[in-house]
């Protein structure tokens, strides 16, 4: 994710429209410049009609023209066009309904659905990949077992759904790999194993939100082929804990929050400064009164203290005494700050800890596997350790 205000340098249309009265498909494509929104020519129409309203219904283009699409440049949102059949006197014949587009940003695409085995006899040589932000504009590179590359053939399905993937004919039956890739964002690999003899068995991955977990689950409980574990939500309590304990906001930075962890590590140096500061004062303060108190006591027993002197010891004394329990009350309270930035950020570090999804996960994948002329199940374990 990107968080820089970017501009993106490619947006497409994200739509693939059907007039049933004409028979024809409507579809918007994209590239550098900006869009193209095409449909199929009408037999024995030469010129259309072109109107396009934004979502508050302002019009924006409404002109004659003699091929059957239109270019232009368009902002990410929701719009509507309709096309109008002229005859050879410019005059408007027929009027077809409205119909919906959006424009969307560009984006990685997500893949939901695809074959983990494929079997062309049974699928007729197309492929099919369902998820989010597939359209003309995706490519698909096709990896052989001998390692040749192949820019496939696709379309996009009617309902907006997915591709399929036109696969050549005469493939070599063993392991493949797709490649599937927008203008932007990393490719994403899908691992499909070509095999005349198996039924074609479909993977279905469940995309949810970063609160939740993201694993892959099998449409149907039966099949031997596919099989995998939930990832395992586990918790940053005691890697935060620890390093909390030993040094305030090294639990957070270790979380990736920063702000928060500069907060306590900073606050607990200061006020952890000041109160060894207080309790250096409070021990040269209580010093400064014991020596006055034992003073007072020697020249009281030695006999030599007179009113005067006494008087004066009475004060010194007092004033010592005073001076030692307001160092000790600034002690006591300096301690007592940097004990509560102390707890406060154990206790931040377990409540954070609670809510972010860590790593560590255990997770069991089976996949199918061609060896030797045999179907096998190859069974990989993954497990991050945090410490």
């Amino acid at each position: 994710m990107r968080t820089k205000n970017l501009k993106l340098p490619y947006i497409f249309i994200f739509a693939f429209l059907a007039i049933s009265s004409i028979a024809n498909s409507i579809y918007a494509q994209s590239d550098n410049q900006g869009q193209i929104i095409k449909w199929k020519a009408i037999n024995g129409i030469t010129f259309y009609k072109f109107e396009l309203e934004d979502s508050t219904g302002k019009s924006l283009v409404s002109e004659n023209v003699d091929k059957n699409y239109y270019e232009i440049k368009l902002e990410v949102g929701k719009y509507r066009f309709r096309i109008s059949a002229l005859n050879k006197f410019n005059k408007i014949g027929r009027i077809y309904n409205w119909q919906t587009l959006e424009v969307k940003p560009v984006q990685p695409p997500v893949i939901k659905e695809s074959p983990a085995v494929f079997n062309p006899k049974e699928s007729g040589n197309t492929l099919e990949i369902k998820g989010e932000y597939l359209h003309r504009g995706t490519t698909v590179i096709l990896k052989t077992p001998s390692g040749k590359t192949i820019q496939a053939k696709k379309e996009v399905l009617p309902d907006g759904s997915g591709i399929k993937i036109i696969m050549p004919e005469n493939l070599e039956e063993g392991n493949y790999s797709l490649s599937i890739q927008n203008s932007i964002g990393k490719p994403i690999e899908q691992k499909v194993q070509l095999n005349s003899n198996v039924p074609t068995q479909i993977s279905k991955v469940e995309v949810k939100s970063d609160s939740e977990d993201s694993y892959l689950t099998n449409n149907n409980s039966d099949n031997p082929f596919i099989n995998s574990s939930r990832n395992k939500k586990t918790k940053f309590v005691v890697p935060m804990l620890w390093r909390s304990a030993l040094v305030p906001g090294w639990g957070h930075e270790y979380a990736g929050k920063r702000n928060i962890a500069s907060m306590y590590f900073y606050s607990s140096i200061v006020t952890g400064l000041y109160a060894l500061n207080r309790y250096a004062v409070y021990n040269k303060n209580r010093d400064d009164y014991e020596e006055a108190s034992r003073n007072y006591l020697i020249t009281t027993l030695s006999g030599n203290s007179s009113l005067g002197n006494a008087i004066f010891f009475e004060q010194d004394i007092s004033s010592k005494y005073n001076t030692t329990l307001n160092s000790r009350s600034q002690f006591n309270y300096s301690a007592q700050a940097f004990s509560i930035i102390y707890l406060t950020s154990l206790i931040h570090a377990i409540i954070n800890g609670t809510q972010l999804e860590g790593s560590q996960t255990f997770q069991l994948n089976s996949t199918p596997e061609y060896f030797n002329n045999e179907m096998g199940t190859k069974y990989t374990v993954i497990y991050n350790f945090i410490y």
